[in-house]
């Protein structure tokens, strides 16, 4: 081999160990070294969780109402006859009124026995049958029991009123729930020397707070009609909401 072949091999070992060298050195720059991996695991994510909650108030604009008939007799038969006679009327009074048939529920039927003062001895039976009626027009709710109760009936209980739609004031008790988790964190950050970052979660539950009002129906007739004061009905969203601590 002559000193050119013997100069060119040198020469190709010598770029090949350059190439070697290169390789090692980025990967060894590229690797952590193991302080450096420890240290950014032992970092813990700083994080705060708040409750915040949101409470509007609507005015209703529906009742549900318990009417009914109740009959006594001396057998069962005639007070069936007479209750069916009397239910008969009130529910054409009621679909008179526009109450929609959807709106007319059977709730309760019953047929039992009356007993004298001792309680060994049958004086009669009676019959009792209830419809729960959905109201949807509440200016004319009072005018509407005066009617069924000169009509027949004769047993009115509970009314609850309600909201047929409140997504609207849902919508706004959500936005107060998460303005209000919102303030809570950032004062306690701030207490703490910190900062709100970014929301990690938020989880909701809502509640209904109707006001059920009795109605006590004179049955006398010729009077004004019963007054009805459907009042006010509030939501309540209750959230807890996760937050980034910076």
């Amino acid at each position: 081999m002559d000193a050119r072949q013997i100069a060119g091999v040198s020469a190709a070992v010598a770029a090949l160990a350059l190439v070697v060298a290169l390789v090692v050195s980025i990967g060894v720059g590229a690797a952590p070294t193991p302080v450096a991996a420890q240290s950014a695991a032992a970092t813990p994510l700083r994080t705060i969780s708040v409750a915040g909650q949101g409470v509007v108030s609507g005015t209703p604009d529906m009742a549900q109402v318990q009417i009914g008939v109740v009959t006594t007799a001396k057998t069962a038969d005639a007070a069936l006859a007479q209750n069916s006679t009397q239910t008969k009327a009130m529910l054409d009074k009621l679909k008179a009124l526009k109450i929609d048939a959807r709106d007319l529920q059977t709730s309760g039927f019953s047929i039992y026995p009356t007993y004298d003062s001792s309680g060994t001895t049958i004086t009669g039976y009676q019959v009792s049958n209830t419809v729960t009626v959905t109201i949807r027009d509440l200016t004319n709710a009072g005018t509407l029991l005066d009617e069924v109760v000169v009509a027949g009936a004769n047993s009115i209980g509970g009314i609850s009123f309600g909201i047929a739609d409140t997504s609207a004031l849902m919508n706004d008790a959500r936005k107060a729930a998460v303005a209000d988790a919102q303030a809570r964190a950032a004062t306690l950050a701030t207490a703490a020397g910190l900062k709100v970052g970014d929301v990690i979660s938020i989880s909701e539950s809502a509640s209904y707070s109707p006001m059920p009002v009795m109605a006590a129906a004179d049955m006398a007739m010729g009077r004004e009609a019963v007054p009805i004061q459907p009042g006010q009905q509030q939501i309540t969203v209750d959230i807890q909401m996760s937050f980034v601590l910076r």
